[in-house]
């Protein structure tokens, strides 16, 4: 939680910054042109693997199309999560969404997508030498297709007060390719913001 409140809180000194007015004609760079347009949204989540294996997200959310209660999604995202005496998982991903709002500025996010996970084993790893005998082996981790969804709530608050945040929770399910030549259900719980630096 502490690292979410900081990470808002360089978004937020972030967007002071961009918002200043030096007096200067000087144009934007690429980047600021970027975080600026209201169509993109910075994303920081909490990503607990089997809610209690922690883990985070960050990543980039855009409006593809919106209008007063729909918006069709686009996220990019890496993130990782640690599972005590079993494994580290480090993700990158991407998924499209859909958003229902609400006239109360709450809202429900359906998305589906896909990305590349990377598992490292905690501890040694072992194998079986010519010779037939156990022997230690580098532990570079294992590379996964990782198919995933999620199902989110949470609150608008560009939608009718202008600020420049929504606010989400909700449960995501994803798959682990290749986990003894089947796919390896994954459950996580999600909760995290969306900092957009110009408001639609």
């Amino acid at each position: 939680m502490k690292k979410i409140l900081f990470i808002f809180f360089v978004l937020f000194s972030v967007h002071i910054a961009l918002g200043q007015d030096d007096g200067s004609t000087q144009e934007p760079n690429k980047f600021e042109k970027f975080l600026q347009n209201e169509k993109v949204g910075v994303l920081v989540d909490y990503f607990g693997e089997l809610v209690l294996h922690p883990g985070m997200a960050i990543g980039i959310d855009y409006s593809i199309s919106k209008n007063g209660w729909f918006d069709l999604h686009w996220t990019t995202e890496v993130g990782g999560y640690y599972h005590k005496w079993n494994h580290t998982g480090l993700f990158a991903k991407t998924s499209i969404g859909t958003r229902y709002t609400t006239s109360f500025s709450w809202f429900m996010d359906l998305n589906v997508g896909a990305g590349y996970l990377h598992t490292i084993p905690e501890g040694d790893v072992y194998r079986l030498n010519d010779d037939g005998i156990a022997e230690k082996a580098p532990n570079w981790g294992k590379p996964h297709f990782m198919p995933a969804a999620s199902l989110l709530f949470g609150f608008d608050g560009g939608h009718r007060q202008n600020l420049p945040f929504s606010v989400h929770f909700g449960v995501e399910a994803f798959m682990e390719s290749s986990f003894n030549h089947l796919f390896l259900p994954h459950a996580a719980c999600r909760a995290g913001i969306i900092y957009k630096f110009k408001v639609l």
